[in-house]
């Protein structure tokens, strides 16, 4: 893994271009090839600057009861695959930029169990926990407020599904049943067919110094500035006679949200998700995989099924 202060630079310079590209019409324009043509090592010291904000006053909440699990399922399902109007950066009824941090507790306490952050007192946690099958599956919204107002900056989203294994330890379960009914909406094929090609496709794996031949995970990055919207997929990546296997169809979901073509949040944002410390190699399709983005882009827009082959050689090139 490569960690030279040099790549620093490049890595300003390559988020700087990001940033100037943004188009302003994504529904209209043709798919495009990626013009991100070389492997970008981002740096484990990389930070966003961000705004100094005071301390957010006390607001008074009522107390608002909360739904027993079965309606609160039903709630999140019908939020996330059937409400046409919340189209991303929207999620569960919230825009970044738009809505207020009064309005996702109005909208989200009944059904979802909040926190505030006890170091940053603008930044706040929503959980949702269900279990069916003896897997629980979780979602974990985060989201800042603006620097002096409360309206809601940008959001981050996790998403996964565990159960517990005969020795005792938590496991991820990415081919979960109840996982891809609630997260329809967010699956690759799904987004790509209802968003359009984004901007950039990237791949990156886990290659670590403790087991550089044997990558645990592979991760999928399509970046929508124009629609505010970081969304990585990641999963199993196994490895047979020096190719590394990985099914889109078998991944959990991470979104970073913000205000849709905002050039510096979206800086701060790529920073933010592509600066930690599993891999420092991200590569577009063409390296990767041998095909363009369009070809990605029309292959799994298409098909849940289809699995990815990258060769593990090139991920070790230094």
């Amino acid at each position: 893994m490569i960690m030279a202060k040099k790549y620093t630079l490049v890595l300003v310079f390559i988020l700087f271009i990001f940033a100037s590209c943004i188009n302003t019409n994504i529904n209209d324009k043709p798919p495009q090839p990626s013009t991100f043509t070389a492997t970008l090592p981002l740096p484990l010291t990389a930070s966003a600057t961000k705004t100094p904000s005071p301390t957010l006053p006390p607001t008074a909440f009522p107390t608002l009861s909360t739904l027993p699990p079965e309606d609160t399922y039903m709630m999140l399902l019908g939020m996330l695959n059937h409400d046409e109007a919340c189209e991303l950066p929207c999620w569960l009824d919230i825009t970044p930029g738009i809505s207020t941090h009064t309005e996702a507790y109005q909208k989200w306490a009944s059904f979802l169990t909040p926190f505030l952050d006890t170091v940053n007192s603008r930044k706040f946690y929503y959980d949702f926990k269900y279990n069916q099958n003896d897997e629980d599956f979780f979602i974990t919204t985060r989201y800042y407020l603006q620097p002096t107002k409360d309206t809601i900056d940008s959001m981050y989203i996790t998403t996964q599904t565990l159960k517990t294994a005969e020795n005792g330890n938590r496991v991820e379960v990415f081919n979960s049943p109840i996982y891809k009914k609630i997260l329809d909406g967010y699956l690759l094929s799904n987004v790509l067919t209802k968003y359009g090609q984004p901007d950039q496709i990237l791949l990156n794996m886990e290659i670590i110094e403790a087991g550089p031949t044997s990558p645990d995970y592979f991760r999928i990055w399509l970046l929508y500035p124009e629609l505010g919207s970081i969304i990585q997929y990641w999963g199993i990546a196994e490895v047979e006679n020096g190719i590394i296997h990985g099914c889109p169809s078998d991944t959990f979901v991470s979104l970073w949200l913000f205000q849709p073509n905002n050039a510096e949040k979206y800086k701060e944002m790529l920073v933010e998700s592509m600066s930690e410390p599993y891999s420092a190699y991200f590569k577009p399709t063409e390296d990767a995989l041998g095909m363009t983005q369009e070809e990605f882009f029309n292959k799994f827009r298409e098909t849940d099924s289809g699995c990815l082959e990258s060769s593990l050689d090139i991920w070790l090139q230094q």
